[in-house]
């Protein structure tokens, strides 16, 4: 009798988060636990250099994080409607962190996940030394197996 597997699933709304849905869907089994995700970045206003820009952006960045979560559970319970019928168990979570990857690679060990599955942007070369591709931060440090699923 194999081992129930648990899935953490990392969406945020993006084709590619889809995508990697979809893909996830064609491993699980019957009895399996999918766990899902979606991670938001807070903004500080301190992230601004001037203080008097800071003040101003208080409201602004406070409106930004609140909109994120909003969007961030509505991704989350996209992903939760599409379980329904696919015999697995499930739960949801909203993740705040200072790094989605770190934020992502401390749900997975708090739900006690087997794998990770994330989408990858397929982000050009100067987009990924800009920003960092946060599925290859989860990929290089992560202590459990992580699925990318790739853009086609």
């Amino acid at each position: 009798k194999k081992k129930k597997m648990k899935y953490l699933i990392a969406v945020d709304g993006s084709e590619e988060s889809q995508r990697a849905v979809e893909f996830m869907f064609k491993l699980v089994r019957k009895g399996d636990h999918v766990i899902i995700i979606s991670a938001v970045e807070e903004v500080s206003s301190t992230d601004f250099v001037d203080e008097e820009v800071a003040v101003l952006a208080t409201d602004e960045v406070n409106q930004a994080n609140k909109q994120m979560k909003v969007d961030a559970r509505s991704y989350v319970r996209e992903v939760s409607a599409q379980c329904e019928g696919k015999e697995v168990t499930q739960e949801c979570a909203l993740v705040t962190a200072s790094n989605i990857g770190e934020g992502i690679l401390g749900a997975a060990k708090d739900k006690n996940a087997d794998i990770i599955v994330v989408g990858s942007r397929g982000l050009g070369l100067v987009q990924r030394l800009l920003f960092g591709s946060f599925s290859e931060y989860i990929v290089n440090n992560s202590t459990i197996p992580v699925l990318v699923v790739k853009h086609q």
